[in-house]
């Protein structure tokens, strides 16, 4: 990954070529941090992913509801896949089960948080718990706030409370957590497959309209990069310590 705005990897001035100081991030004789510019955008983009996902709950809260031209288009269409891609439902159902309750929100999360800490990576560790743990509080904050009423035809049991989408908040998370973290190609592909799939998978069995997909993506896009921003130095030293591990 080569883009300063999300990744703490970041081991030198991209501007003038010059190495950092590992143990602190600065620019020796300068007294400059190369990184910052890096962490306010990171910063920058994660609070207007909180904010694009709040202000889509307002306007779901100012009663808009599933009316919406947007939603009733999308949930037309999810109702002619449903009938042109019945192959789709063993995946969807199995994405329902996986993604949600107790398997989606502490099974899952502890099983990558013990994979981090078997790889040493605990900052890595943390970065994900956090964002786990914050991403889910504001989904249940939220859906209280919002109040908003499922699609009636739902194929899926699920609990109250439709915005934002949990599963997809989840699912992004860790798939955004864990492409930060490897920086490789494939993973971020794999991750951005991952999420989209999920995403059409609630409102392909109804359980989700549209924007409460696209509110839980943005909620989870934007708690995961606040956190990266926040956690950007010993992040950076973590991969400047893995990158020089694997050089050796």
């Amino acid at each position: 990954m080569t883009s300063d705005a999300v990744s703490p990897r970041t081991p030198r001035d991209h501007d003038s070529g010059t190495p950092t100081d590992v143990g602190s991030g600065v620019v020796p004789g300068t007294g400059a941090d190369p990184q910052r510019p890096g962490r306010r955008r990171t910063a920058a983009a994660g609070a207007g992913g909180v904010l694009a996902s709040v202000v889509v709950g307002l306007v779901v809260m100012l009663g808009f509801g599933g009316d919406n031209p947007l939603d009733q288009s999308w949930d037309a269409l999810m109702a002619s896949a449903r009938d042109g891609m019945p192959w789709f439902m063993p995946a969807a159902r199995a994405l329902d089960w996986f993604g949600g309750g107790w398997r989606g929100i502490i099974a899952v999360p502890v099983l990558v948080i013990v994979a981090l800490l078997l790889a040493h990576r605990p900052w890595g560790a943390l970065f994900f718990a956090g964002s786990t743990v914050l991403g889910a509080g504001l989904v249940q904050l939220l859906k209280f706030v919002a109040d908003r009423d499922r699609p009636q035809d739902m194929l899926v049991t699920s609990d109250v409370g439709s915005y934002p989408s949990g599963h997809v908040a989840n699912a992004a998370v860790m798939a955004l957590v864990l492409a930060l973290l490897i920086g490789r190609v494939w993973c971020w592909v794999l991750a951005a497959l991952y999420t989209l799939t999920m995403l059409v998978s609630r409102t392909y069995v109804s359980a989700h309209w549209l924007t409460d997909t696209l509110g839980g993506l943005a909620l989870a896009v934007g708690v995961v990069l606040l956190l990266a921003a926040a956690m950007w130095r010993p992040l950076s030293r973590e991969w400047r310590g893995r990158d020089a591990v694997s050089a050796a």
